[in-house]
This record gives structure tokens, sequence and C-alpha cells, in this order.
């Protein structure tokens, strides 16, 4: 879906959740002139994110794995981001200031969904001025489809894909000829994301 990867990405303003498997937990980064994580414990389920947001851009932070596996430097706005994989607790701190530090609590969650969407067998067609989109799916899922051009996109769109085989028509009105490319991303319902796969377009002169 283009509102996930406009991804990539904006996030609306929400409360940190406490249930496990129901979205992400978002974390304030330095609240105020207290160096301090809050909450500075959360519980989420394995293929869950993590959200850590800097407050009030005076002070910097930054959010450090004790173990190393995630991490941002020190900055004093924006997000970050980290999604779990794996069961466990996973600490972290701020290299700023030692006395930051908190932990994420990671839990199985009965059906849980951490397998990406799977996408094959790319391909653009052309029959007369029509051209078609075609591709393989895993699962039921919405795929983003950016047309680029020397690795700039220039047009996007979105297609409810099912499992199985799939076609779509490519617009190419407005396009200057050329060799374009389209890059298609897949996004299951659990916001698994599939690896990208790319397909060759040419764009002829009329």
């Amino acid at each position: 879906m283009w509102r996930r990867a406009s991804l990539l990405l904006l996030l609306l303003p929400i409360a940190a959740y406490a249930h496990p498997g129901h979205g992400p937990a978002i974390i304030q980064v330095g609240v105020g002139l207290e160096n301090r994580f809050n909450p500075a414990s959360v519980t989420v389920g394995v293929g869950d994110n993590v959200i850590w947001r800097w407050g009030d851009g005076l002070n910097s932070h930054s959010v450090t794995a004790d173990d190393g596996s995630f991490g941002t430097g020190p900055r004093t706005s924006g997000e970050f981001t980290h999604r779990f994989t794996e069961a466990g607790t996973f600490g972290y701190h701020c290299t700023v200031h030692p006395q930051m530090f908190g932990q994420v609590r990671v839990v199985s969650v009965a059906g849980a969904d951490v397998e990406p969407p799977r996408l094959s067998q790319v391909r653009v067609s052309r029959k007369g001025r029509r051209h078609r989109l075609h591709f393989r799916l895993s699962e039921r899922a919405d795929v983003l489809a950016r047309i680029q051009r020397r690795k700039r996109t220039v047009r996007a769109f979105d297609i409810r894909a099912r499992p199985g085989a799939n076609r779509s028509r490519v617009r190419i009105a407005g396009l200057d000829p050329g060799r374009y490319r389209i890059a298609l991303t897949a996004f299951d319902a659990a916001d698994n994301r599939s690896a990208t796969l790319t397909a060759r377009l040419r764009v002829r002169r009329r």
C-alpha cells in the first residue's frame, strides 16, 4: 500500500500499546527536561514494531541495544522503528545519559503472522498500445508498483492482489519514450513486506 511506503512511512501519534500482537508500542525519548524513556518497559508480540519518538528537540539521546542488535546515534528529534522477530527480553540504553535505560519484552503470540509474502514471475507484456503487468503472489496482499527511470520513481500505483497469478494494466500515458523498470513490493495484512522484484518496461514513440 502506498501509505505504507510513502514508505515509507508516516506514523500517526498513538499511545504505547499494551497488548502484544495488536500493533506498535511507542516510547517517548527524553520527556521534558527529564532524561528517561517513557515507558521504560513495554511488552510486544513477535513481529510487532516498537517506535521510539524524540520529544522536545533540545537534548540529544540515543537508543542503543545492549547487545548491539539495533539502535541509533545521538539525535534530538525524529523517530526510530525496530521490528522484533524473536521472543526474548531486549535491554537498551542511551549512550549520552547512562541513567537512561529500558527494555522490550517480546512474547510469542498465537497465530502471529511473521512470514512475508513472496513475489515471483514478474514481467510486463505488450499488446498494441496496452501494457500489462504480470506476477504471482504467495498470499493475499497489497502490492506497491513503482515505475522508475534512472532510479527515480516517476509514477506509483497500488494493486489489491490475490494468491496465485495476477495481472494489472500499466498506464503509460504521459511517460516519455524510453526504458523504464517497474519495482514491485507486497505488503500483507500483518504488514510483512516482501522482497522487491523488478521487470523491464519500454515506452515507444507513438
